[in-house]
C-alpha cells in the first residue's frame, strides 16, 4: 500500500472538527482514517489493522467518504449519505442543507449548476430530496455548483 496514509489521531480530529464545523455531525471515530496522495479521505473498519498491508497492491481501501482541501472537507456522494443517516440515527440536524424538491431534482441528477438565492456566504451544503441527503454541493455568488459524480448522472432517476 504505497500511496494510503494512516492518519493519526491528531489528524483526525483536525479533519473531524472542519467536518463538524461544516455539517453539525462528523464521522466516527472508532474507524481508521485513510489519505491517499491525492488527499482523498477512506475509511475503513478496525479490523483491517489485522491485514498485513504490506503484502498487499491496492489502490484504495475503505469508503471514499472526500477529499480534504485547505479550510474545507468537500464530501463524496457517500460521504455526504453517510453523514446524513448517521445524523438521522443520532437525531442531529445537519447544517447547510439544500432541498433540491421534486420540481429540481432531476437537474441536480443530469448534473447541472443551480441558480439559488441562500445568501452571500459560501458554503459546502448538503443536497437534499423527500428528506434524504443525494450529495453534496457547493454554494457560491447564487449558484450552488454541482459535485455530483459523472457515472451516478442520468435523466431517469426520480
Amino acid at each position: 500500500m504505497k500511496s494510503l496514509r494512516w492518519l493519526s489521531a491528531v489528524e483526525v480530529r483536525t479533519i473531524n472538527n472542519t467536518i463538524l464545523k461544516q455539517c453539525g455531525i462528523c464521522f466516527p471515530t472508532t474507524l481508521l482514517y485513510y489519505l491517499n496522495e491525492k488527499e482523498k479521505l477512506f475509511l475503513v473498519n478496525t479490523d483491517f489493522k489485522k491485514v498485513d498491508e504490506r503484502k498487499l497492491i491496492i489502490d484504495r481501501v475503505g469508503l471514499y467518504v472526500g477529499e480534504v482541501k485547505e479550510k474545507e472537507v468537500r464530501l463524496s456522494k457517500e460521504g455526504a449519505q453517510f453523514l446524513g443517516n448517521l445524523a438521522r440515527e443520532s437525531g442531529v440536524e445537519l447544517k447547510n442543507t439544500f432541498d433540491v424538491g421534486s420540481e429540481r431534482v432531476k437537474e441536480y441528477f443530469i448534473g447541472e449548476d443551480m441558480d439559488v438565492d441562500l445568501g452571500v456566504e459560501p458554503r459546502m451544503m448538503f443536497v437534499v430530496y423527500d428528506s434524504q441527503v443525494i450529495g453534496y454541493a457547493k454554494y457560491k455568488e447564487g449558484v450552488l455548483h454541482n459535485y455530483h459524480p459523472k457515472q451516478h448522472r442520468g435523466e431517469v432517476i426520480v
